[in-house]
């Protein structure tokens, strides 16, 4: 599914020198986001050099950013802070990445910001 939307920026100009489809590019690029190895063993593992990993990883990273508009939708802001704050009594909320919340500690003490 997602190969279909981003084939069009991952293909090669041109078919000269073997080049990569942007299939084996997809799957370069999820195996480093899935492993959070280092360049050289996913190159090695995809047979690629270190840069011509490096050059993939940014390129179907930029292709996959590009698809963020029809993915990540956010409600209103007036009505998700009011959802946010019904819910939990947490108030200003725009909104959560994984619904984990991380204790942030004021650097000034208890009455900081006060």
């Amino acid at each position: 599914m997602i190969n279909e939307k981003i084939k069009d920026k991952l293909e090669s100009k041109t078919k000269r020198n073997q080049a990569i489809s942007s299939h084996h590019k997809l799957l370069l690029a999820l195996r480093f986001y899935a492993c959070g190895n280092f360049l050289i063993t996913v190159g090695d593992f995809c047979g690629v050099s270190v840069s011509a990993a490096c050059g993939i990883l940014k390129d179907v990273s930029y292709a996959i950013a590009s698809l963020s508009k029809e993915y990540i939708v956010f409600g209103e802001p007036i009505e998700v802070m009011r959802t946010f704050y019904e819910i939990a009594k947490f108030p200003k909320v725009m909104g959560a990445i994984d619904c984990t919340h991380i204790r942030i500690q004021s650097p000034g003490g208890h009455n900081a910001e006060i």
